[in-house]
């Protein structure tokens, strides 16, 4: 549940806290953005506050040529690879220092996997 958001202008010398949501609108389907932004402007029009975000895997939301690739990454599968992304990396000892760069290739997949796994919109309005 959303705690508190802080926004500050910084050339008008405001700062503006926003708590306790009347309402959150949020998704992880694609085809459910446009619906969430038909309703965002429309709060707008009544003179609510939105603040939110739209994640870069709602761009074919946008554009249906965008496609956004999942990383097939789960559970045990996820704990092998990184064990043997670990087994490289210590296979490339030299000298007491340790390349990591299987290690880190692993680290990036994972973070995009775990964005993926977020939601892709997610706004809450406020009065």
């Amino acid at each position: 549940m959303h705690r508190k958001t802080v926004i500050d202008f910084r050339t008008l010398g405001e700062r503006y806290t926003f708590t306790q949501p009347i309402k959150e609108l949020k998704t992880r389907n694609v085809a459910e953005v446009a619906d969430l932004l038909a309703q965002v402007e429309s709060y707008q029009e009544q003179d609510y506050y939105v603040v939110g975000y739209v994640s870069y895997e709602a761009a074919p939301a946008f554009e249906e040529k965008l496609t956004v690739h999942k990383v097939p990454l789960l559970g045990d599968d996820l704990k092998n690879a990184f064990a043997a992304a670990v087994e490289k990396d210590k296979a490339t000892l030299k000298n007491g220092s340790v390349k990591s760069d299987n290690t880190v290739a692993l680290k990036e997949k994972i973070y995009k996997k775990l964005l993926q796994q977020t939601n892709s919109f997610k706004t809450s309005i406020f009065k």
